[in-house]
């Protein structure tokens, strides 16, 4: 199944969603916190999307390369 969801610059794209993870499970999958999450977002290291309402979701791909797990 997929998830249409926002990019930061509110580009729609589809994206699997079993390789989508909210923000509280990104943090505690890879032992770190919300606030560093928005804060790699924010540098550009990876990339935050926005799902229907505001819940913000990651990639579990791209976190894997971010943090080489």
């Amino acid at each position: 199944m997929n998830e249409t969801v926002k990019l930061k610059t509110d580009k729609i794209v589809t994206v699997p969603r079993g390789d989508l993870l909210t923000r509280d499970e990104a943090a505690e999958m890879f032992g770190t916190t919300t606030t560093t999450l928005a804060a790699m977002a924010s540098r550009g290291e990876i990339t935050r999307y926005r799902g229907n309402g505001d819940t913000t979701f990651y990639r579990k791909s791209e976190l894997e390369k971010a943090f080489s797990l």
